[in-house]
């Protein structure tokens, strides 16, 4: 079926449909993960690739944004071969990332720095002193965060 859909598309034939699958992608704090499920719930192909959390020192916590890309867009890649190979088009996509992180970056777009990961240590001392000045409802409100 997948070589039949695939020499019908080389010829422009558009008759022939290809089956569809949705692509899930999670950036998290080990390993970028990717999975194509096809519309019956089947998964039709999974890949993942080491991220990684890097710790200087001093309680910092940091993600090399570069790294985590190649590692995502890897991922990606090779379940999107896969399901293509099964004859499967992606409509549609689905993005989870580790969070909350502070990512600095410059005009262009492009990071600055390692991202400082949700669990780095070094404003501890500030979110103590925020915690006894202002109160727990309306830090969430002002940041998002609970």
């Amino acid at each position: 079926m997948a070589a039949t859909a695939a020499r019908a598309e080389a010829r422009g034939d558009l008759r022939v449909k290809r089956k569809r699958a949705a692509l899930g992608i999670d950036l998290g704090s080990t390993s970028a993960k990717a999975m194509a499920v096809a519309e019956d719930g089947a998964v039709v192909a999974t890949g993942t690739a080491a991220t990684g959390f890097s710790f200087p020192g001093g309680g910092l916590v940091e993600m090399d944004l570069a790294a985590a890309w190649d590692a995502a867009a890897g991922a990606v890649r090779g379940v999107a071969d896969e399901a293509r190979r099964q004859g499967y088009a992606i409509s549609c996509v689905g993005l989870s990332a580790l969070g909350p992180a502070l990512v600095l970056l410059d005009a262009a777009g492009d990071p600055v720095r390692p991202a400082i990961a949700y669990s780095d240590l070094r404003a501890a001392a500030d979110a103590r002193e925020i915690a006894t000045r202002v109160d727990v409802a309306t830090q969430v409100r002002l940041t998002g965060v609970h």
